[in-house]
């Protein structure tokens, strides 16, 4: 007897409707990212806390990230 999977349907936005991302290059996001590392390493180092170049890298990368939704 096979088991009934349950299927959570996904909701589809019409392309009209959908908010676009704004034109980003590839060299302005990681501008970005640079300039908001940045950001990160000075706060951390201003708390004291310990981190490397990666981590401030990755932290900068998820900000930027959430804020064009990408």
């Amino acid at each position: 007897m096979a088991d009934k999977k349950t299927v959570k349907a996904e909701k589809i936005v019409p392309a009209a409707k959908a908010k676009a991302a704004p034109a980003l290059s590839v060299d302005q996001l990681e501008k970005e990212i640079r300039t908001q590392a940045q950001k990160v390493y000075e706060n951390r180092q201003a708390k004291g806390l310990a981190g490397d170049e990666l981590s401030d890298w990755l932290e900068a990368e998820v900000v930027i990230k959430k804020k064009y939704k990408l």
